[in-house]
């Protein structure tokens, strides 16, 4: 019980520092997780994971609104984070994103008993038309743009060229961390600098207002979000929510934080339970999961823990989220933020060498495009669905 309780608590700090510093991620630290930690037990060794991935999904929130630094799973949400920061209300942002994410791990939690008997079914109907899935999407999300379709397409087609290239190359060990970082994050820290933007002074107490109706409605959508990218490799959280946002149309922009909130963490329980029961799963972090901790009363325990570490998370996050309101708007901005590109290029061309730095400047450039375009960033997932559309041809 000691060494079990040893693990999440490692797996709590190593996840709030991948949630918190830019251009770290829960599969950037895997190397040295695995390294370090591989050696406990198999279910000591999963608790430690779980409680890394969706300790870091919550405190992303707290980098994606106050330092507007998204990764591919926060990039829809930082647009509406961003109003409430510029009012003075990051905190309710951030609250919005975290009820989305523990009410989201709750229900899929809930309903555990039936998608262990639905996911395998629907696995098999879908598993021999991933492509026409992926193009039909793809589709999708461009004519969404209306008079912008061209601009999204040579976003997509720009995109998808990159992240052919760069994934199929041996030259970098980690081709995710400069292409997404590149792409998302550092493309909206240089943009945010363009405007010269200084983060106002935050209300000090702030109130949520937000109805059951809603929290509901945001929940519910990013349960079927997260089911998405459970089926479909490649569309990450922001895609799989602008879907579902699509099929049910909504102007509240709280609901729409509460949804995304809740996809990644959402995620994190279907990639556990399609791991149990197809031994396949989208998460790189939870494929690391030895079969051997996924009897079913371990798998039992790992879900209760993914409850546990949820809420624990949600009350560090909105604690966390109110130290950092009080001193946001004393920082120069424009000097974090050149601290941030600067932490950042040094970390890629560490891990990935000169290669990697070509593979962030050339990631930029077509993030900033987008921005100036005015199109949507979920084209920029294209990176990854190219390539995978490619791979099942």
């Amino acid at each position: 019980m000691l060494e079990l309780i040893l693990a999440i608590t490692t797996g709590l700090v190593i996840g709030v520092i991948a949630g918190l510093v830019p251009g770290l991620h829960p599969n950037t630290l895997l190397p040295i997780t695995l390294l370090l930690f591989s050696s406990l037990n198999p279910l000591s060794f999963a608790m430690l994971l779980i409680a890394m991935i969706i300790t870091a999904n919550y405190f992303e929130f707290i980098k994606t609104t106050y330092l507007s630094c998204p990764d591919e799973g926060t990039s829809l949400s930082i647009r509406y984070a961003q109003k409430l920061l510029l009012d003075g209300r990051g905190a309710e942002a951030v609250k919005l994103l975290s009820i989305g994410a523990l009410g989201t791990t709750l229900v899929i939690i809930i309903i555990a008993p039936l998608l262990l008997e639905l996911i395998p079914v629907a696995y098999e109907l879908i598993e021999d038309y991933v492509v026409i899935v992926l193009i039909g999407l793809s589709l999708h999300l461009i004519l969404s743009e209306g008079a912008n379709m061209g601009k999204a397409a040579t976003i997509y087609t720009l995109s998808g060229i990159l992240g052919v290239m760069v994934l199929r190359t041996e030259l970098i060990n980690q081709p995710l961390l400069p292409l997404l970082t590149g792409l998302y994050g550092v493309s909206n820290i240089l943009h945010n600098m363009q405007l010269g933007e200084n983060v106002p002074a935050q209300l000090k107490k702030v109130v949520t207002e937000v109805s059951n109706k809603t929290k509901i409605k945001g929940i519910i959508k990013a349960v079927t979000s997260s089911s998405i990218i459970t089926f479909v490799p490649a569309i990450g959280p922001s895609q799989a929510a602008s879907i579902s946002n699509e099929l049910v149309k909504t102007r509240n922009e709280k609901e729409k934080l509460i949804t995304l909130g809740g996809v990644n963490t959402g995620d994190v329980i279907f990639s556990l339970t399609a791991l149990f029961t197809i031994n396949k799963a989208r998460s790189g972090v939870i494929e690391q999961i030895s079969r051997d901790a996924l009897t079913k009363n371990n798998y039992l325990m790992l879900l209760l823990a993914s409850m546990i570490i949820a809420g624990i998370s949600y009350w560090l996050v909105n604690k966390v989220t109110h130290a950092v309101g009080k001193r946001i708007n004393k920082i120069n901005y424009k000097k974090m933020n050149i601290g941030l590109l600067g932490f950042i290029t040094i970390i890629v061309i560490v891990i990935n060498g000169w290669q990697g730095l070509i593979v962030l400047i050339t990631a930029t450039m077509i993030g900033l495009l987008a921005i100036s375009y005015q199109v949507n960033q979920n084209h920029l997932m294209a990176a990854l669905i190219v390539p995978t559309i490619i791979y099942y041809l």
